[in-house]
């Protein structure tokens, strides 16, 4: 009998498997949320929140095979990451009744597409597969972009299998998106880096949060998708109010970001990857684990342990290359050339200044 492709992976790679009860998970997430160690330990806690999040590498991975495989129709990317620790700690902060347990993202795909259709129709293609995983939850931020700005589609899957049932009911979300979606979420990326502002989460300076609102409104003319509610409706109001905010030199910032930072990696293999971004150095380190996720997820906690209080992030992602990862993950270059360049087009488009 053929092998499955989930036994062929299992066979391939040796992936994390749970070591402790939900209880216990439940109770470190609580701990490092408001930071009570009284019943449990620091380090423990900590062990237990990494390697519940290392055990979802091998759902995500089931997940990010069949991303590549919708997206090579379209000639899209896809890729996969594990949420980083300093995210999993601020959202449990933000959200006052989330638990780690129920936290959706931990293991995330992300499929960039070229086109608004081309999301829409792998949207479709998921939804008429035979895969046994249970879409459990659908966010169209497109149709209804978030005060951020931030527009994308998420769907959160349950994953199943009656093979490897001790991932079962993990959650995996899969993000899909258009390439020019993609380009503002990452300068988002890039100064909340920088800023130390979860600017996503509309966290941060005001001035800046609506510039970057406005130019999210912009880019969803430009593709002819709902604006915000909370923006001017038409392009000349956009640009008046942008005008006004000329002075908070968003994208300036973004430029000396990028200027400043340094990348050397040469490598092109497919397998994992963490990128380890220092901006007191001012310098990018990438280091390749090919398809050794135990050695890659240990070398990742051992990065976010030592990078506490500084300016530093780190995050492990897979790829088919990268060449792919660069696409998908610009922020971990601070390459936002292709945002600047597209404001500042459609800001001369529009009879708006430019830098």
């Amino acid at each position: 009998m053929e092998q499955s492709y989930e036994e062929k992976l299992w066979q391939d790679m040796a992936f994390v498997k749970v070591e402790f009860p939900k209880n216990k998970i439940k109770e470190a997430g609580r701990a490092v949320t408001k930071s009570d160690f009284s019943k449990i330990s620091e380090p423990d806690a900590y062990k237990i929140i990494n390697n519940w999040r290392a055990a979802h590498s091998y759902p995500m991975q089931v997940f990010y095979m069949n991303c590549r495989r919708k997206a090579a129709k379209i000639n899209a990317i896809a890729v996969e990451r594990l949420k980083r620790m300093e995210s999993i700690i601020d959202k449990l902060e933000r959200e006052e009744n989330m638990s780690l347990l129920r936290m959706q993202d931990l293991g995330g795909c992300r499929i960039i597409t070229n086109k608004i259709t081309d999301i829409y129709a792998t949207i479709k293609d998921f939804k008429n597969s035979d895969i046994k995983h249970k879409l459990i939850k659908e966010n169209n931020y497109i149709e209804k972009p978030k005060e951020s700005g931030y527009r994308s589609i998420h769907m959160i899957y349950s994953y199943y299998s009656n093979k490897k049932s001790d991932y079962n009911g993990m959650f995996i979300e899969v993000q899909i998106r258009t390439a020019l979606q993609h380009l503002w979420a990452t300068a988002v990326e890039v100064l909340s880096l920088y800023t130390k502002h979860n600017l996503k989460a509309s966290q941060g300076d005001a001035r800046m949060l609506r510039f970057m609102e406005l130019i999210s409104a912009l880019f969803s003319i430009e593709e002819h998708t709902q604006i915000s509610s909370h923006v001017p409706p038409t392009v000349k109001g956009i640009i008046d109010e942008l005008k006004n905010l000329e002075d908070t030199n968003v994208l300036e910032l973004i430029g000396a970001i990028q200027m400043a930072l340094d990348n050397q990696f040469s490598g092109n293999e497919a397998g994992y990857y963490i990128f380890d971004m220092d901006f007191d150095k001012k310098k990018i380190q990438i280091n390749f684990f090919g398809n050794d996720i135990t050695k890659a997820t240990a070398e990742y906690e051992k990065i976010e342990s030592e990078s506490k209080g500084k300016q530093r992030n780190a995050v492990l992602v897979s790829g088919s290359s990268i060449k792919t990862l660069r696409k998908a993950y610009p922020n971990y270059f601070a390459d936002v050339t292709k945002f600047r360049k597209k404001v500042n087009l459609l800001l001369t488009k529009n009879n708006g200044f430019h830098t």
